[in-house]
C-alpha cells in the first residue's frame, strides 16, 4: 500500500458517522487506547485517545490540521512522505477524542529478520553494531544507508522546528524505517505542541536539562533528535558509549555538532535541527560558541578472563584398603617358647663345663 491519496472528507467528523470500528492494529499505548482502520477509507486510521482532549490541546491539534495548507511545496511533500500528520478531529459530543491519521506506507513493512512476520521496521533496529547484525546472520547497514534514515528524521525535526513545533518523545519506537531505501516515516504527529508541551520521553532518553516535571520545548528536542541520530549513526545505545564512538564517524564535522548538541552546558546553544540537517547535506557547519559539559569517561573493557577448556576429569588413585590386622598374640607365643628353648641351651652348656 502506498501513501494514500488526499483526505476525502471534512476536518472534524463525528465519531458515530464513522460506524463501528474494526479491531485495533496496536495496542493502546501512549495517549491512545488504539488505532483502528476506517472502513470505506483504505489507507486512513483513526486514532482514539484515552480521554477527550482540552481546549489547548484541541485547539493545537486544529492547527496541525490546517498547516499543510499554508506550507511551501517543498514542505507539503516532506509532510506526506514522511509523517502521518492528522488531516481530521473525531468529535464524540463536540468533544476531540480522537484523529485521523494515514498509514504508514507499506514499503516500511518488512519481514526482518527474514522469516519473521510481517511488519513496521522501527529505527531501533539500526541502533545497533555491524556485528550484532552479522550474529544475525543479516547484511549491516552501510555508513551511506545510515545517513539516509538519519537524513530524513532530521528534515522532519527542521520542519517541526520551522513551525515552533514541539515532538518530545524522540524516540526508536516513534519511527519507522524502510530496508528498501532507507527513508524514515515519522508517527503521532498530531501530539505536538506549540513552542513548548509535556516532556515525553522513554527510558535512556532523559534530556540532562530538561527533568520530567519541566515542560520540553525546541531545544528539548534538539537534544533527543541529536541523541538518535547519534545512536543510529554509530551503533550504540548507552549515551556515555556513543559520545565515545562519536570519534569514529567517517565525518569529523558531523560528530562536532553532534557532540555539541549533546553536551552543550546552555539548552540554547544546542544546534538547530535546521543546522543539523545542512551538516548531512555537507554543507558547512556555521558553529556558534558552544559551551560542552565534559566528555565523560569511556567506561573501562572488563577484561574477560581467558576461556580453558574442560580437561577430562582425572580420578585420582584409589586409596590403599588395609588388609587385616596382624594376629600379635600367636607372634607373642612364639618369641616366649623361643626364649626358653636358648635357656635350657644354656642350662646343659653349664652343666657339662662344670662336670670337667
Amino acid at each position: 500500500m502506498n501513501a494514500p491519496a488526499a483526505w476525502p472528507l471534512a476536518a472534524a467528523i463525528d465519531l458515530a458517522d464513522l460506524g463501528p470500528l474494526p479491531a485495533s492494529i496496536s495496542p493502546g499505548a501512549g495517549q491512545s487506547t488504539g488505532i483502528h482502520p476506517l472502513p470505506g477509507h483504505d489507507g486512513w486510521l483513526a486514532k482514539l485517545y484515552h480521554k477527550p482532549a482540552d481546549m489547548d490541546a484541541a485547539g493545537c491539534l486544529d492547527w496541525l490540521i490546517g498547516l499543510p495548507a499554508s506550507m511551501p511545496p517543498a514542505d507539503r511533500d516532506r509532510v506526506a512522505a514522511s509523517t502521518s500528520w492528522p488531516v481530521a478531529a473525531l468529535l464524540d459530543g463536540g468533544k476531540t477524542v480522537g484523529c485521523v491519521l494515514p498509514r504508514a506506507p507499506a514499503r516500511f513493512r518488512a519481514a526482518f529478520p527474514p522469516g519473521s512476520a510481517e511488519r513496521y521496521l522501527e529505527v531501533d533496529w539500526l541502533a545497533r553494531p555491524d556485528a550484532s547484525f552479522a550474529r544475525r546472520g543479516l547484511t549491516p547497514p552501510t555508513w551511506k544507508e545510515r545517513l539516509r534514515v538519519s537524513h530524513d528524521l532530521v528534515s522532519v525535526a527542521a520542519l517541526l522546528g520551522r513551525y515552533g513545533l514541539v515532538y518530545s518523545d524522540w524516540s526508536y519506537s516513534n519511527a519507522f524505517y524502510s530496508p528498501a531505501d532507507h527513508s524514515a516515516y515519522v508517527i503521532d504527529v498530531d501530539g505536538c505542541g506549540r513552542h513548548r508541551m509535556t516532556n515525553i520521553f522513554q527510558p535512556n532518553w532523559e534530556d540532562p536539562h530538561a527533568p520530567r516535571s519541566s515542560p520540553a520545548d525546541t531545544t528539548t528536542d534538539r537534544y533527543r533528535v541529536a541523541l538518535l541520530v547519534a545512536r543510529l549513526l554509530t551503533g550504540e545505545r548507552a549515551a556515555v558509549h556513543v559520545l565515545h564512538a562519536l570519534d569514529d564517524l567517517p565525518d569529523p564535522v558531523l560528530a562536532e555538532i553532534l557532540r555539541d548538541s549533546l553536551l552543550a552546558t546552555v539548552p540554547a546553544q544546542r544546534p538547530a535541527a535546521a543546522t543539523l540537517l545542512a551538516v548531512l547535506d555537507s554543507r558547512p557547519y556555521l558553529r556558534m560558541p558552544v559551551d560542552r559539559m565534559p566528555l565523560p569517561p569511556r567506561p573501562a573493557v572488563t577484561a574477560q578472563p581467558p576461556r580453558v577448556p574442560s580437561a577430562t576429569p582425572v580420578t585420582p588413585p584409589a586409596a590403599p584398603v588395609p588388609g587385616p590386622a596382624p594376629d600379635l598374640s600367636s607372634y607373642s607365643g612364639r618369641r616366649a617358647a623361643a626364649t626358653v628353648l636358648v635357656l635350657l641351651i644354656l642350662l646343659v652348656l653349664a652343666i657339662i663345663l662344670a662336670s670337667n
